[in-house]
């Protein structure tokens, strides 16, 4: 299993003039993976050294789903990462379940 990071991801509400913000323990190869789509050649390390506000905001904006909270009733935004998740609301365990395709939730290969 790969080691996990910590990455800060943002969104700018500008209508509303409000910033979400949310840490977020990922894998670092996940975050590798996203950081050379984004064109960055460089190591996970040096990209959380000196990441900008935009390159949280384009985490944010394509490699974050909203996933819904069963505990707390909250939709929230997620890595995109099949895999249990804590809820950054209620701090509590969560499925992805948006992200599931086989949609067989009596057989969910996250519940073994």
């Amino acid at each position: 299993m790969s080691s996990t990071v910590a990455v800060e991801t943002v969104r700018l509400y500008t209508y509303k003039n409000v910033i979400e913000s949310g840490y977020f323990d990922v894998p670092k190869d996940w975050l590798q993976k996203v950081i050379n789509e984004m064109g960055y050649i460089g190591s996970v390390d040096s990209f959380l050294d000196g990441y900008t506000w935009d390159d949280s905001h384009f985490i944010y904006e394509h490699h974050m789903v909203e996933e819904w909270c069963s505990i707390c009733d909250h939709e929230v935004k997620l890595p995109e990462l099949f895999q249990v998740h804590k809820c950054p609301n209620c701090h509590e365990s969560m499925l992805p379940c948006a992200q599931c395709i086989e949609r067989e939730c009596n057989n969910c290969p996250l519940e073994k």
